[in-house]
């Protein structure tokens, strides 16, 4: 972490034995597995993981065995201005049964995160705000305000901040005002799978050149304005594009295909996470056009 700061999180953990440490986050992800699973083989710090949900909504992650550090909280979700946020009434009561040397809260956009955010400090219990730049949906002024007063504890009463990214951690040195260390610290990927895939060569400089673009078909991701470059392209060059993921823009992506174009687009739907190295190996060139991304683990295991 950046900064000089008499912080109990900056103590060496490996010099008093494994660090004692919570997280609470929302679901668990491949990439979320990945990373708890290396923290905990590593040894220095011995983690309690809390999930709000046992799987995204959003994606059919098959889910590993859960292991013994995993905690699955009891919790529902409140749908507010297009949001969902978290509501976990035991939530305090599970936490609490724990003895903690620090935690790690990420997000705010909680009833669950609002709620630790306080608890822990009331308890003196030093903790970390984990999270990405907010602000990529624009809901009007009271949106903005009910954001301002949700990140008031995040930025508030923290002793660090883990922004992930660079611009994230730009956004929070500027909102903490001094007030202790933020670090960027992006999301954790494996890409040893596909660092392992050859790469076949092209056959031919006839091939079409096939793009890949891998995430969920909504706005957010900019799908729209991909399929209106890659009809430009289309007009004078061979090229496809393949999609993997899925999304509630599927329908009208298909409806913008001209007719003798079909074969070259590919839908190929929601992929497990050790599907995808066949397909990113199998493309000539990788494309995700976001609008908005807090860290795009797609573009770690396309250069892999």
């Amino acid at each position: 972490m950046s900064g000089t700061f008499e912080n109990p999180l900056l103590v060496q953990p490996a010099a008093l034995g494994a660090m004692r440490v919570g997280f609470l986050t929302i679901a668990p992800s491949p990439y979320i597995q990945d990373l708890f699973r290396v923290i905990a083989e590593d040894g220095r710090i011995s983690p309690t993981v809390f999930f709000q949900e046992p799987s995204s909504p959003a994606f059919d992650w098959k889910a590993s065995e859960l292991p013994d550090y995993w905690v699955l909280l009891p919790s529902r979700t409140v749908n507010v201005m297009g949001a969902r946020l978290f509501v976990s009434l035991s939530a305090i009561r599970t936490i609490a049964k724990g003895d903690y040397d620090a935690f790690v809260v990420g997000g705010y956009a909680s009833l669950t995160s609002q709620r630790l955010m306080r608890w822990l400090h009331r308890k003196k219990i030093p903790w970390v705000f984990w999270g990405e730049i907010p602000g990529y949906q624009n809901r009007g002024r009271i949106g903005r305000m009910m954001r301002k007063a949700a990140m008031r504890p995040a930025v508030g009463l923290c002793q660090g901040v883990a922004a992930v990214g660079q611009r994230a951690a730009n956004f929070y040195r500027e909102a903490v005002g001094g007030r202790c260390p933020v670090a960027s610290i992006p999301y954790f990927a494996d890409v040893s799978p596909f660092r392992k895939f050859t790469r076949p060569g092209r056959v031919s400089s006839g091939q079409p050149v096939d793009v890949l673009f891998c995430g969920q078909l909504v706005e957010r991701k900019g799908v729209f304005q991909l399929f209106h470059a890659m009809l430009l392209l289309m007009k004078s060059y061979d090229v496809r594009l393949t999609l993997l993921g899925r999304g509630e823009l599927e329908s009208q992506l298909k409806a913008m295909i001209p007719p003798g174009f079909e074969d070259r687009f590919c839908f190929a739907g929601f992929r497990q996470t050790d599907e995808l190295p066949e397909y990113f190996a199998a493309a000539d060139i990788f494309v995700l056009p976001s609008l908005h991304d807090g860290w795009g683990v797609v573009v770690n295991q396309a250069l892999a």
